[in-house]
């Protein structure tokens, strides 16, 4: 999830700022991170998502990492709708933990610590905040959300069925994957739900996507930190 250089050209209208002209577009560029240091200092930022790109990366909930697609996640936050629109957004302070939703016909995905933020100030404070803790038993959404993730090496929990959470992996998962999908993938329980139990596993240096007991997972490059399902592989990492 590591920011690219990417060069945008692009023209962004800020509120309060007169006289200035361009002949560029004033299109969002694809990620926060892509705008110039000078730009994402001007509160508020505003600019225009011609629509929400299909499979953008999202990560988060209100407040956003700074590498997540703009107008995806304006979309998830329900700035916009899915056929574009004029957004407003606000840089703020990283978060010590980003926590995934399916909202509005778009799916973030959690993250650990991650330096900086933005948001979308009509929906949300840019605050950061922990994660809801699940009912007593049932499963959270990821490992990254398990109480003392860091320091935790195995975790049992029950999960209600398949939800339309991301999974980033085969037999060993990022840990930033809904945990229950994955259990499902992994085939240690049906589309229904079940009791699972999760073991930590060390980084991967690439995780391969696939299709199995109808659940599509992503791949994906080097992550810090991997899971399984016991009983359902050994925690290895894909050669």
């Amino acid at each position: 999830m590591t920011a690219r250089n990417t060069a945008v050209a692009v023209c962004l209208l800020f509120v309060g700022t007169l006289g200035t002209s361009c002949k560029r577009s004033n299109s969002c560029p694809s990620k926060f991170a892509d705008l110039p240091a000078s730009t994402q200092a001007t509160e508020p930022i505003q600019c225009t998502c011609q629509s929400a790109p299909a499979g953008a990366a999202v990560w988060g909930t209100g407040t956003y990492t700074t590498d997540s697609s703009i107008c995806a996640a304006a979309v998830h936050a329900g700035a916009i709708p899915a056929s574009g629109g004029n957004v407003s957004m606000k840089k703020a302070p990283g978060c010590p933990t980003y926590s995934g939703t399916a909202q509005n016909g778009v799916t973030s995905a959690s993250w650990p610590s991650y330096g900086s933020s933005f948001y979308f100030p009509d929906k949300s404070a840019g605050t950061c905040s922990a994660p809801a803790a699940p009912a007593a038993g049932m499963c959270p959404g990821s490992f990254l959300d398990v109480p003392n993730a860091r320091a935790t090496e195995e975790f049992s929990c029950t999960c209600t069925g398949k939800t339309a959470s991301s999974v980033w992996g085969s037999g060993v998962y990022t840990r930033d994957s809904n945990m229950c999908n994955a259990a499902i993938h992994a085939g240690a329980i049906p589309a229904t739900g079940g009791k699972i139990t999760v073991k930590a596993s060390p980084a991967c240096d690439k995780y391969t996507g696939s299709t199995k007991n109808g659940v599509t997972t992503g791949g994906w490059g080097h992550y810090d930190g991997s899971f399984y399902i016991s009983g359902s592989g050994d925690g290895k990492c894909a050669p």
